[in-house]
């Protein structure tokens, strides 16, 4: 068994070397402290800093020169665009759009006020026409639209030739905006709420005195449509433009439809081609 001096020596001399092995343990950590930040951090920093220097060079470089393509390609786009607008038309004046359209709403009763054991379509007839021709059909109606008190909405409905193609839809975005509940339309692709009002007498009276203005923009717009149609219309009639959008059909099937080249529309494209090729 250890005696109590041979006890006390060994505790000391433990806590010596434990002092010991500290100091040292704390000196190398003053020079771990000195050798990162006070020798080495001072030129990571410098290194840093020329880096972020070069670098902003070469961002700078970088925008200028897409700055510059963006400038030489930007009239490019806008001949490209027009020209694939003048595609589209073309498109729409091979499949003719039928003008037909309706408002409806369902109800459970006939005009007798029956009970009907199946909801029936019932059609509101328009009460003013703001545009009929060949390119749009415009009408104004005024339905129920199942609010509290303000009970009848004063919309626009129509179509126009443009509302549909091939990517999407060449009207103003406007040309859908409203939503009556309860009320549908059967083909249409204008459609807009106007307005409510607690009684119809309320809407017509605001419709005679503001008819000239209501879908004045868009009308405007839509002429500009027209124009443009007409004149692609024309373009269409030379050979070399005939030649250019069946290449980009022939080039649609070919890319951006799956299996295109096995349709039936494809080979017509390659039948026409040909005819024009050999003309």
């Amino acid at each position: 068994m250890i005696t109590p001096l041979e006890y006390r020596e060994a505790r000391n001399a433990a806590k010596e070397i434990n002092n010991r092995i500290s100091a040292e343990q704390e000196d190398l950590r003053k020079k771990l402290h000195t050798i990162r930040y006070e020798v080495y951090q001072p030129k990571i920093d410098a290194l840093e800093a020329e880096l972020d220097a070069d670098l902003q060079k070469v961002k700078a470089k970088f925008s200028e020169w897409e700055t510059k393509r963006n400038e030489e390609l930007s009239s490019l786009y806008s001949d490209v665009k027009k020209v694939k607008q003048v595609f589209e038309f073309i498109d729409i004046s091979k499949e003719p759009v039928d003008m037909n359209f309706g408002v409806y709403m369902y109800s459970r009763y006939d005009e007798q006020k029956n009970y009907l054991p199946e909801s029936r379509k019932v059609y509101f007839n328009p009460i003013a026409v703001i545009a009929d021709d060949k390119y749009k059909s415009i009408k104004v109606y005024i339905v129920p639209n199942r609010k509290p008190v303000k009970k009848f909405s004063l919309c626009i409905v129509g179509k126009s030739i443009f509302g549909y193609k091939r990517d999407g839809n060449l009207l103003p975005s406007e040309s859908r905006y409203g939503y009556v509940p309860g009320i549908n339309d059967e083909g249409a692709n204008i459609k807009i709420n106007i307005r409510d009002a607690a009684r119809e007498s309320e809407l017509q009276a605001w419709l005679e005195k503001n008819k000239s203005s209501v879908m004045k923009e868009f009308l405007e717009e839509h002429a500009e449509l027209e124009s443009k149609y007409e004149e692609a219309k024309r373009l269409y009639e030379s050979l070399e433009w005939q030649a250019l959008y069946l290449q980009s059909k022939k080039e649609y099937y070919e890319n951006d439809y799956h299996n295109g080249t096995e349709t039936t529309e494809y080979k017509q494209v390659l039948s026409e081609l040909e005819k024009l090729e050999a003309a």
